[in-house]
């Protein structure tokens, strides 16, 4: 070597520039691995773009290309060549598995090598792109970083590009612009692709991008996306901590706390909203006052509305009448197929029907009938104001009573006017008395309960008036056994027999007797053995589950929750959650919470086959806290049925909890 800049062989005695392709270094050897895998089947692509970036460092592309031929052998450079390309033929070979080796240890030079593996591996190969074609589809973040989730997809697109390369346009001075048109399409589909597999928090950014003129590229893509998530992963940093606690909320104050506070809250958490129903500020749709109505604690009480209490009930739109199934609803309908009443048969204690309609008026302001005899608790001194019919006369009336309409609908505070020509009920005393909404149809109207949302009533339309049938109480005498009743109903359950009205009173022992019948037709499966704890100790087994997602998110934003629970002491846990994702992190800082505060580890997990329990980073996290995940089969809840049956257990509390306290859906999560 003579300093930094030649090397002198003492052999040829010649001065050699190490710049030169023929330059080998003092620490160079053929046994020396320069990639990273060694040459397989499967991953030429890899490795030939690793080993030429090698060859190119070191001088020696020209070997394996055949830009640098072998040069005569009374040349001066023949020598060098032939120590350089031994020196490239024993790189090559030491970065590929012995069967490949074999192969290709009797070439002459290094370019043979690379020629015959291109011929072999680097060939197009329709089942290889296929199957990274399929892999690209089907690559989900599932729970991963942005970024790593990006890196995954870069290999994959890479490796295609190896197979599939983007088509060039080789004409001379083209002016088509073809390969730069083709290199913007392929980025187009690659942003496509990127955004099919990234989760559901990311579908406010994606929407936001697409909407973007002209598109940005991959790379701005990639950046928007990372930075949306840091930005959730700040936010979720400085949100309030999660407290989890078996059957208990953070909100503990009484009722008339939140009365005294209850604006305040509104008004702190709904700055920014806006109504849509009333144009006001500082409230939504789903919680403005004039539609659903108002506390008792607002002041005035909407002013203008005060007679017009509204339904709070918010319900699927799966049928046109709220609180029904398809199936009820097409029974409902059945009632009103005919305008004649069927005749009650000899042997049935029934109820029969008067011709006592009462005509249905939103514009009416007081019930009224010209029929005494249909009044109960009638009081003829009472003195109250004549009633001003449409045409602008004034009829007296002599007396004011009660009317029961049908059983558990008690029409108070009705007028008796003899000189009337109908019945009148009118819709504003219904809704105020008996705290209910009246829905009109073309065909029929519904009563509808506001606070337990059931069908209280129903009428049907006759010459474009709605009118409601009164009912008369007639027994009669039963000739037939429950038992009769209970084989022609189908074989209904006592239960359901329990709520038909004409069998009620009726007197019989069918209730300890057993059906030969139901058993054999109604039995689904064997009964499951009861449930008993299999553990010896805490966290030796914890059941876990997602439930969600709400139809309203609550206060905190919270649209999922999940359930974990200790098998042998039946202690639960519950933490709100925002986004499905974030079980696992949940169920991360629920295993530090175990090990810091009870010193013990979670041994075993049973769980569904959610992705937020068995992505491959939760499976990492098991198998190195040495957790054993048990899952259920598919379609089978009922294996993991103690949190199952936790997660009923909760729902049912919390609506108790919300409908006893009256408060809206956004309420749920402080109710868990």
């Amino acid at each position: 070597m003579a300093g930094d800049e030649a090397l002198k062989n003492k052999d040829e005695g010649e001065t050699i520039n190490h710049n030169s392709p023929f330059y080998l270094h003092a620490s160079d050897y053929p046994k020396q691995l320069h990639v990273n895998d060694t040459l397989t089947d499967k991953n030429y692509g890899d490795w030939e773009q690793e080993m030429m970036k090698f060859l190119f460092a070191k001088n020696k592309t020209g070997f394996i290309d055949g830009s640098i031929e072998m040069p005569e052998k009374g040349s001066d450079k023949y020598l060098p060549w032939m120590r350089c390309d031994a020196m490239i033929k024993g790189w090559l070979t030491t970065a590929m598995e012995k069967e490949i080796r074999n192969s290709v240890k009797y070439a002459k030079t290094a370019a043979e090598i690379w020629r015959d593996l291109k011929e072999r591996f680097g060939k197009e190969s329709a089942p290889k792109a296929y199957e990274l074609k399929q892999s690209l589809y089907s690559t989900r973040q599932d729970g991963m970083t942005v970024s790593a989730y990006y890196t995954r997809l870069r290999v994959l697109w890479d490796e295609i590009e190896s197979i599939l390369p983007t088509p060039k346009c080789s004409c001379n001075g083209c002016k088509c612009e073809l390969g730069r048109k083709m290199v913007e399409l392929k980025e187009k589909e690659r942003i496509y692709e990127f955004f099919m597999g990234l989760d559901d928090q990311f579908s406010v950014i994606k929407t936001q991008i697409l909407a973007m003129k002209p598109t940005p590229n991959l790379s701005n893509v990639y950046h928007l996306v990372a930075e949306d998530e840091q930005q959730r992963i700040i936010g979720a940093s400085k949100g309030p901590v999660r407290e989890v606690a078996a059957f208990q909320a953070n909100f503990q104050g009484r009722r008339n706390q939140y009365e005294k506070d209850g604006r305040k809250m509104n008004s702190q958490v709904n700055k920014t909203a806006h109504c849509s129903h009333c144009g006001k500020d500082g409230h939504d749709k789903d919680g403005c006052f004039k539609r659903i109505g108002y506390p008792e604690w607002w002041p005035g009480k909407g002013k203008g509305d005060k007679s017009r209490p509204k339904a709070a009930l918010v319900e699927t739109k799966i049928c046109p009448i709220p609180g029904m199934t398809e199936e009820q609803y097409a029974s409902f309908l059945k009632l009103f197929e005919g305008s004649k009443v069927e005749p009650v048969v000899a042997n049935m204690a029934g109820r029969m029907k008067v011709d006592e309609d009462w005509v249905v008026d939103s514009s009416a302001i007081e019930h009224i009938t010209c029929k005494g005899h249909l009044l109960q608790n009638l009081n003829m001194s009472m003195i109250e104001r004549p009633v001003t019919i449409p045409n602008g006369e004034s009829i007296p009336v002599k007396g004011k009573g009660d009317f029961l309409l049908k059983e558990g609908l008690d029409i108070k505070g009705v007028l008796y006017v003899p000189n009337f020509t109908c019945n009148l009920l009118s819709v504003r005393r219904l809704t105020k008395d008996l705290n209910c909404a009246v829905t009109f149809f073309p065909d029929f109207f519904v009563l509808q309960d506001l606070k337990a949302g059931n069908l209280i009533g129903a009428g049907n339309c006759h010459g474009g008036i709605y009118r409601m049938g009164g009912i008369k109480e007639e027994r009669r005498a039963m000739m037939v056994t429950m038992e009769s009743w209970h084989k022609r109903l189908g074989h209904a359950s006592n239960v359901k027999l329990s709520h038909v009205s004409f069998l009620k009173g009726a007197s019989s022992n069918f209730e300890d007797k057993v059906c030969d019948s139901c058993n054999k037709a109604k039995l689904t499966r064997l009964p499951f053995p009861v449930s008993y704890i299999k553990t010896n100790n805490c966290f030796d087994l914890i059941h876990c589950d997602v439930w969600g997602k709400y139809r309203k998110p609550s206060l905190t934003g919270a649209n999922y929750f999940l359930t974990v629970v200790d098998d042998f002491s039946r202690t639960v846990w519950v933490y709100l959650l925002k986004h499905k994702h974030e079980a696992s992190n949940c169920l991360i800082d629920f295993y530090n919470m175990v090990k810091t505060q009870f010193g013990k580890g979670i041994k075993r997990i049973r769980c569904d086959n959610g992705g937020e329990f068995v992505s491959n980073y939760m499976r990492q996290f098991y198998s190195k806290q040495g957790i054993i995940l048990e899952t259920t089969c598919p379609h089978s809840p009922q294996q993991n049925g103690v949190v199952e049956r936790k997660h009923r257990h909760l729902l049912e509390i919390a609506r108790a909890l919300r409908f006893e306290a009256n408060f809206r859906q956004s309420f749920g999560g402080s109710a868990f």
